[in-house]
């Protein structure tokens, strides 16, 4: 659980090695987008977290009811599995006492989504096209990963409803993230722009926690 039953809370991480940060430059374009332009590309892969054992999944469909995703919900969706050197560096993040300290020593299923938010020109870049919302699960952990050239990109979290009590707002930062109880919290990260015309990205990690009974 989060420390002292709280909806949320904002922690710093190491930053990923060069290795693992280059593995955001081959990922694939989100097959799912409603858009000419590619805004979004991923990966993602399913573990069992239980104590300080992760126990990685083979690969499987990301499903989000219509409900919960008007953009996207109501459809399996498939992307390339997390590579190795990635992997590697999520279970250091996981496992680390940064993340020990939000969670009571349950099992859960999480879910990983590598994500990089593209922009260029006069093309703007979308990381939550479906708008304040909830994943469905226990937990979300937003990880910032690496920024290039971009402005946008700030994270808001409202409290019980999509246009409930703003209770956190800020742009994080590589090696900044924030936690949220998604039973609770609304969360939206705003579009993001190039500074200067040309290409810009926001690296970033989500993972989704379910606690398994």
């Amino acid at each position: 659980m989060l420390d002292n039953n709280l909806q949320f809370d904002s922690f710093h991480f190491d930053s990923l090695t060069i290795e693992a940060l280059d593995t955001f430059n081959y990922l694939e374009k989100d097959q799912y987008l409603q858009s000419e332009f590619p805004f979004r590309e991923r990966a993602f892969s399913t573990a069992i977290v239980s104590g300080n054992q992760l126990t990685w999944s083979g690969p499987t469909s990301f499903y989000q009811d219509k409900n919960l995703n008007q953009y996207a919900g109501g459809i399996d969706r498939f992307f390339q599995p997390l590579c190795d050197a990635f992997r590697n560096e999520v279970v250091s993040l996981i496992l680390s006492q940064r993340n020990e300290r939000f969670f009571s020593l349950n099992s859960y299923e999480i879910g990983v989504h590598q994500l990089r938010i593209l922009c260029e020109d006069d093309q703007m870049g979308y990381p939550v096209p479906e708008g304040p919302h909830q994943d469905g699960f226990d937990f979300v952990a937003i990880h910032c990963m690496n920024i290039f050239n971009t402005s946008g990109g700030v994270t808001s979290l409202f409290s019980h409803l999509p246009d409930g009590e703003l209770v956190f707002q800020e742009c994080l930062n590589a090696g900044q993230g924030v936690i949220v109880d998604d039973r609770e919290i609304f969360h939206y990260t705003s579009p993001i722009s190039s500074i200067d015309g040309t290409f810009g990205c926001r690296d970033m990690c989500v993972i989704t926690y379910k606690r398994i009974l």
